[in-house]
C-alpha cells in the first residue's frame, strides 16, 4: 500500500498531462489522437519491424545508433502519419 501512495504521490507531483510541456488540453487530445492513429498505421509499423532487423543485424544498440536510425527512418514516417512536416 505505501508503495502505491509513493507512487501517486509522485505523479501527482507532474501535474495534468501535457502540463509539463506546456501543452493546452485541446493539442494535447489532438496528439493523443494522432499517436493513437500512428499506431495502428500498417506502414509505421513495418519501418519500426524493419528498423529493428537493421539493429539486430549490426548489433549496435547505442543511444547515438538508436537516436541516428530513428531520425533517419522512423521520424519522418511519424511526422507523416499524423500530419506534421516537423521532425519531433
Amino acid at each position: 500500500m505505501e508503495l502505491i501512495t509513493q507512487f501517486t504521490k509522485e505523479m501527482e507531483a507532474f501535474g495534468p498531462i501535457g502540463s509539463q510541456a506546456g501543452l493546452n488540453p485541446e493539442e494535447l487530445q489532438r496528439r493523443l489522437a494522432a499517436a493513437r492513429e500512428a499506431a495502428t498505421n500498417v506502414k509505421l509499423r513495418t519501418w519500426l519491424a524493419q528498423l529493428t532487423k537493421e539493429l539486430r543485424e549490426v548489433q549496435d544498440y547505442s543511444e547515438a545508433a538508436l537516436n541516428a536510425r530513428l531520425a533517419e527512418k522512423v521520424e519522418p514516417a511519424l511526422a507523416k502519419a499524423i500530419g506534421r512536416e516537423n521532425s519531433f
